[in-house]
């Protein structure tokens, strides 16, 4: 008999659980279509909307004239890395005597290094935390021969990434030039 009240009371606890998951459950599923509609408005916006935001923003003159001008590698007594840095953009000149392939894993390297940039942006961008227009870009630019001459990244005035990209891009020009000279 004692077993036989156990094995009740047991019974009533699940069911009294049952009950309380169950009104969990309900609330999980109002707090997810509270966020799926948040979502759904967040990213939908009305053409007219749209026109209006663009209107709205002023286009800033972009500044032809370096801010300062850095010198990131020299080489038998010459610059053969630079940077010219503007208010919101990097331009580092390389020069093409050094050879330095686009296909160098050096290059390749810096390139996944700005990419980290850029993809933590997009992220940003779509979290609605950062607009379009203040989202990290860059490009490489090569001669004829494949050779890297320009790299140019647009980073809105972020000290912290310019600093960082440009200690990569001085490290990995610096190691391409010793390790040719030893090849």
């Amino acid at each position: 008999m004692e077993d036989l009240n156990k094995i009740v009371k047991l019974r009533d606890e699940l069911i009294d659980k049952r009950e309380k998951l169950k009104r969990e459950i309900e609330i999980i599923d109002e707090v997810i279509s509270i966020l799926e509609k948040i979502i759904r408005e967040k990213s939908y916006v009305p053409a007219s909307e749209l026109a209006k935001r663009e209107v709205k923003e002023e286009v800033k003159p972009v500044s032809v004239t370096p801010m300062r001008t850095v010198t990131l590698v020299r080489h038998e007594d010459r610059v053969v890395c630079s940077a010219d840095i503007f208010e919101d953009r990097v331009s580092v000149n390389i020069s093409p005597s050094i050879e330095l392939s686009t296909g160098d894993r050096l290059v390749k390297y810096l390139i996944r290094e700005m990419e980290k940039y850029l993809e933590e942006d997009l992220k940003a961008q779509v979290e609605g935390r950062l607009p379009p227009t203040q989202r990290f870009f860059f490009s490489i630019d090569e001669d004829e021969a494949g050779n890297l001459t320009k790299i140019e990244f647009i980073d809105h005035g972020r000290e912290d990434r310019r600093r960082d990209l440009l200690g990569k891009i001085r490290w990995a020009i610096n190691r391409f030039i010793s390790e040719k000279e030893r090849a």
